[in-house]
């Protein structure tokens, strides 16, 4: 471990992200000479609320990367698959839906089927994925976004069970009270291998009514064409989506110290196919292989509101009051998706709704100022300390038929089999109290200390209607409900030392523990060998970063090692004797191990660089079944985990006249994903995507005209994959999910207003 601390650290690569150094007024200083190389650029710093208040990223004891919204937009990366390949540590493996990706943040895979997942995706502080039952999984569109930040490490003192190894946050634009002002874009485009042109619109006004009172609102379309042929129907292009995305924000300034917010924030989409294709051969290949039997896909709707209140006392903190409600349903659904197994087809329809309707309330105060105070213990305090509530009311209905077509004689099974309905439904709660503290012991050394205090209580409920063997004389069961009832409580504490060894350098060394809410096992079957309910999760990290700063603010060089105990893990597994019977169970103790690190850079001549690269090792600690019902030993690498993954951008950026031209040029890596255990392993690869822009400010409407490509090279790697049987094994059936091909955006934008 130390050694490899060591050669990462002289590889000198950095551990936050490719925000663009110059875009900032406040971050160039310019001398008087025309020639662009005589200009003093400097690297800014990057104010962001993960520790719900505001503080500089950089002086946080933490590893976090920073996304800005008009960064993410100038590159065409407009969701989390194309974001999230540039934070080193974090691998986003596609699910058969929009809605369902899986995120692995540092060696963290979700393996808990359709349960919580290890990672949390919010809006500013609301958690959007359930805590219980996955439901549908929403990725808002970054468009007017202030920041995309990616917590990486337990966030459980301030976030909750909704953040058991990391967190990503969508943090948008404020409602501004100095004028009116926006844009309008349109994108059009094409990916190779589809026969579809996307299409994109933006949109976004701010309004101020009066200096006390404004509106934001923004918008986006994204209509994505197909790419993969159904070779089974010969339809073309089945698996295109279109997402919409809405937002409207309203800001009232009632006078100088209490001000209130409203927010309604809307998503939709709608999905031709499920993205996961059953392909003929081990290539990959996106136009070859979906097959099916009719219609087939998913969709979507989320509705979040939210309305808060804030009061700048006369005695120190910032006291504030917000209330959400999170609304959201799915349905994902195929009437036939066909299998050739071993000469025998089968035929699997089967339709899944979700609904949740979660609501959160939260009080804290918030000091962003050093406390003074007669006593010396609460003196030169900034903090955050707060209540908690949340209330997530799930549901689930799902009804699946397998059914087997031409079998040839003496074939074991019935023709059809029907598996029955699923009802279930659960009520997740969370109370916490919680604080995070900072003050500086000396001028050079500060403390860092927080702790949440939580309870859970999840009562469930599953009502199954099993009608057994529908052909052949099977037994038919009535229908039975069970309920259950999970009650956890705990302390999840941090703690962090920060050294500021001179102005440019600093080091810090960091404790914390995350946890994940237990649940429910749906257990289909309703077999004596499936636990009724599985218990939470926790994990504690232990980490050790160094910040340095070079060549009057123009080099960053970073580098973060950690580790990470993760105990009683929530994992999918089969029983024994009946590999068809899936369930969760808590599984022992895994160790992660890994570095994070990069470089950040601006050079002469309007240059930028930005590396960082990652090394993980996942393994675990105790035996256990895995979802093949394999017993897997000690010392097994976790399956979906590639060791190393990194970026390169390269970035320029000149005035032309009375042009302003910005572009870059983007490398992303991810290592092989291999293992005794895999059917189906992953072979390394990497994507090129390329950017460029040029925007006139001094014509009418500030014209912008921008091209990107992402996927330049046109890769057709793996990005996930599953299979029934090692390769060359008779009847072998083989599904993957490939890179997007490459995609080409020419986007048009115009300004009003003044900001």
């Amino acid at each position: 471990m130390q050694k490899l601390v060591s050669a990462l650290a002289v590889l000198s690569l950095m551990n936050v992200s490719f925000a663009h150094a110059e875009s900032d007024d406040e971050g160039t200083k310019q001398t008087s000479s025309k020639d662009d190389s005589a200009k003093e650029r400097v690297l800014d710093e990057i104010v962001v609320t993960a520790t719900k208040r505001p503080e500089t990223a950089r002086d946080l004891p933490l590893s976090i990367d920073v996304f800005r919204g008009d960064d993410l937009e100038k590159r065409g990366l407009d969701d989390l698959a194309k974001i999230l390949k540039y934070s080193p540590g974090i691998y986003l493996q596609p699910g058969s839906t929009p809605d369902s990706n899986q995120i692995n943040i540092r060696g963290g895979s979700s393996s808990s089927g359709d349960f919580n997942r290890p990672f949390g995706i919010f809006y500013d502080d609301i958690p959007l994925i359930n805590p219980t039952f996955i439901g549908t999984q929403p990725e808002l569109d970054p468009v007017d976004m202030a920041t995309v930040e990616v917590l990486k490490g337990p966030q459980g003192t301030l976030f909750g069970g909704s953040a058991l190894l990391g967190a990503i946050r969508y943090v948008p634009n404020d409602p501004s009270l100095d004028g009116t002002f926006g844009f309008l874009s349109y994108g059009y485009g094409k990916t190779s291998h589809s026969d579809d042109f996307n299409q994109q619109m933006t949109g976004m006004v701010n309004y101020a009514v009066n200096d006390r009172f404004a509106i934001r609102a923004a918008a986006s379309m994204r209509d994505r064409g197909g790419v993969i042929d159904d070779t089974y129907s010969g339809e073309k292009d089945v698996d295109g989506s279109k997402v919409t995305n809405a937002r409207a924000m309203a800001l009232w300034k009632i006078d100088d110290r209490l001000s209130a917010n409203f927010l309604v924030q809307y998503r939709k989409q709608d999905s031709d196919a499920n993205v996961a294709t059953t392909i003929d051969n081990d290539q990959g290949r996106q136009v070859n292989g979906r097959r099916r039997g009719g219609p087939d896909g998913s969709e979507s709707d989320q509705t979040l509101t939210r309305i808060g209140v804030d009061w700048e006392s006369n005695w120190g903190p910032t006291l504030s009051l917000t209330a959400s409600r999170l609304s959201k349903n799915g349905h994902l659904y195929s009437s036939a998706y066909l299998q050739d197994l071993a000469g025998v087809e089968i035929v699997n329809p089967f339709d899944k709704y979700d609904d949740t309707t979660q609501d959160t309330y939260e009080a804290r105060a918030v000091q962003s100022t050093p406390t003074q105070s007669g006593l010396a213990l609460l003196n030169d305090w900034k903090y955050v300390v707060g209540l908690y509530y949340m209330k997530s009311d799930q549901k689930m209905h799902l009804q699946t038929l397998y059914d087997f077509n031409n079998p040839p004689d003496g074939f074991p099974l019935p023709t059809n089999i029907l598996t029955g309905r699923v009802r279930a439904n659960a009520v997740a709660k969370e109370t916490a109290l919680y604080f995070d503290a900072t003050r500086g012991l000396t001028d050079r050394l500060e403390l860092n200390l927080g702790g949440r205090l939580f309870e859970q209580r999840t009562p469930l409920s599953l009502g199954l209607l099993l009608t057994g063997l529908a052909a052949g004389g099977g037994a038919v069961d009535p229908e039975f409900v069970r309920t259950e009832s999970l009650k956890e409580s705990g302390f999840n504490p941090r703690a962090a030392l920060t050294l500021r060894v001179t102005d440019n350098i600093s080091a810090y060394t960091s404790i914390a523990r995350g946890y994940r809410f237990g649940g429910i096992n749906l257990n289909l079957y309703n077999s004596p060998l499936v636990p009724s309910l599985f218990e939470s999760d926790s994990v504690w990290n232990y980490e050790l970063g160094t910040r340095t700063t070079w060549l009057n603010d123009r080099l960053q060089i970073d580098v973060t090692a950690f580790h990470i105990d993760w105990n009683n893990r929530q994992t999918s597994q089969r029983t024994p004797t009946d590999p068809s019977v899936e369930y969760i169970a808590n599984t022992g103790a895994w160790n992660i191990d890994g570095v994070e690190a990069g470089l950040r850079s601006v050079l002469p001549y309007g240059f930028d660089v930005n590396l960082n690269a990652s090394y993980v090792n996942s393994t675990s600690n105790d035996p256990y079944i895995n979802d093949n019902g394999i017993l897997v030993p000690p010392g097994t690498p976790e399956l979906t985990t590639p060791k190393w993954n990194g970026s390169a951008v390269i970035g320029y950026t000149r005035t032309y006249g009375d042009w302003d031209v910005d572009s870059s040029v983007s490398y992303a890596y991810r290592s092989a994903t291999d293992s005794p255990l895999l059917n189906a392993p992953l072979d390394s690869f990497g994507t090129v995507d390329a950017a460029f822009s040029m925007v006139n400010s001094k014509w009418p409407m500030s014209p912008e005209l921008s091209l990107t490509i992402t996927n330049l090279t046109n890769s057709d790697a793996l990005v996930a994959a599953s299979a029934t049987a090692p390769a060359g094994t008779p009847g072998r059936v083989f599904s993957g999910i490939t890179v997007v091909p490459r995609t080409v955006m020419l986007n048009l934008k115009f300004r009003f207003g003044e900001n």
